[in-house]
């Protein structure tokens, strides 16, 4: 077939440009088109489940610090909207309530035994020196320090280990004298 001038050769007109079409069609399969569908089903689907879930849809319980990344979580984030509670006189500090004032020195096994009995324990090495590190915090017994609940034997004596204003740790031998201390318990709901 021959053009009419203005009017292109057909054959010429559809080939030039239906080739591109072509190497698309020749490329679309069932497969390719349902896994595009797919695909956005998939993110459409998350989308809309993130914009309606809330936190009444989650039962309790479900969510485990595995899923949780880390950094997410802000010590303002816990224990206020978890409703943990500390007793009067206590803060809420590291997942524990410790007592603000240190209470009047004693002997460690003295010490040990009135936490026990009120449900409470000594602190941690741990706990007690990064308590120690808060703002407004001052051990009582300065360089001396306050009893903690960590302490060994050398086979004769009893050492428990001290932690100091300035941050230091010492064993101290445990029926040598008497060292101010706090009790920590967990909080309540």
């Amino acid at each position: 077939m021959e053009g009419l001038g203005w009017l292109p050769n057909a054959r010429t007109a559809w080939s030039r440009h239906s080739r591109p079409m072509m190497k698309i069609r020749h490329h679309f399969s069932y497969a390719n088109v349902m896994s595009t569908i797919a695909v956005f089903a998939v993110l459409g689907g998350g989308a809309y489940a993130a914009s309606k879930i809330g936190p009444r849809d989650i039962k309790r319980n479900a969510v485990k610090s595995r899923h949780i990344a880390p950094q997410a979580v802000k010590r303002p984030d816990t224990h206020v909207k978890l409703r943990l509670r500390c007793a009067a006189g206590a803060d809420y500090f590291g997942g524990f309530c410790v007592e603000k004032s240190a209470r009047n020195a004693d002997d460690f096994f003295d010490a040990f035994h009135d936490c026990r009995l009120e449900g409470k324990r000594l602190p941690t090495v741990g706990e007690l020196a990064l308590y120690r590190s808060e703002p407004g915090v001052t051990l009582a017994g300065g360089v001396n320090g306050e009893w903690t609940s960590e302490f060994f034997t050398d086979g004769a004596d009893i050492f428990a280990q001290v932690v100091n204003e300035e941050g230091g740790q010492s064993p101290v031998d445990a029926d040598a004298g008497s060292l101010s201390y706090r009790c920590v318990r967990a909080p309540k709901r």
